[in-house]
């Protein structure tokens, strides 16, 4: 039988929390190691956004997710041993209140919408800052929320070579020389038809992607000891000035801050 968590209450220690309007916000890291996390599920729906890269999850069939800033959506009474595969793992996790979580979704799923994403981006940052603006949390997080009916629907349709594009952007991310039009001509089609199709079936451009594959990839770099400038590098930044403009206009606060809201 699994044990069953009540609201706030996960495996990690809580570095800044808020609690107000029907959510509950917290920046944790994990505190035990991934083999004593005992099968359990949670009274509420909450959503994990997994800061770090090695979160495993229910979502995902219990399955590595080796991308960082992953955001993990889980209904009412999940039964499940979502942890990373290494101790001190950092994560935000949001509970939401009942009347708040969608009735018709009942299996977790990872959230690949773009305003979720970013809107959860800016949500961990707004925790860092120890600044809380209680209407913009509420009003990201509602939109979250609003967002993930239409989560499966992104990509749907889409064709063969859109998906192989994606993944040459992510696999070429830490490339500041890299260009749009260096992608597409790698699948073959025209920069200006990539743009549009990526737009039509993901509401985004391939830039946008492309910026915040490298900054999620920066922040799981974030480490207490880690060189800005490097990570920067790492990440396909140009240089320190530039990750850190990105992270103020996705994160709404600077590397550095964000870095030490975990403690």
């Amino acid at each position: 039988m699994s044990n069953t968590l009540g609201r706030k209450k996960f495996f990690g220690s809580c570095h800044a929390d808020y609690d107000g309007a029907g959510f509950a916000l917290a920046l944790r890291r994990a505190i035990i190691p991934p083999e004593a996390v005992p099968e359990h599920s949670h009274e509420g729906a909450h959503f994990v956004l997994a800061v770090d890269a090695g979160y495993n999850s229910a979502a995902i069939n219990n399955r590595e997710c080796n991308a960082p800033m992953t955001l993990v959506y889980n209904p009412p009474g999940t039964v499940h041993r979502d942890c990373f595969d290494q101790e001190n793992g950092r994560f935000m996790t949001i509970d939401i209140d009942a009347d708040l979580a969608p009735k018709t979704i009942i299996d977790p799923f990872i959230v690949e919408t773009p305003n979720a994403r970013f809107h959860s981006s800016r949500i961990a940052g707004g925790l860092s800052t120890n600044s809380v603006d209680s209407i913009e949390f509420e009003d990201m997080i509602l939109a979250v929320i609003a967002d993930l009916k239409g989560n499966k629907c992104q990509g749907r349709n889409a064709p063969p070579w859109l998906a192989k594009a994606r993944q040459a952007m992510a696999d070429l991310a830490n490339d500041s020389a890299l260009q749009i039009r260096d992608i597409a001509e790698a699948v073959d089609v025209h920069p200006v038809h990539f743009a549009r199709v990526h737009r039509e079936h993901f509401g985004y451009n391939p830039g946008t992607f492309l910026r915040r594959h490298r900054l999620a990839q920066a922040a799981s770099e974030l480490a207490e000891d880690s060189d800005l400038a490097q990570v920067a590098v790492e990440a396909g930044f140009t240089d320190q000035s530039h990750m850190t403009r990105a992270f103020r206009r996705d994160f709404a606060t600077t590397p550095a801050r964000f870095r030490r809201a975990f403690g």
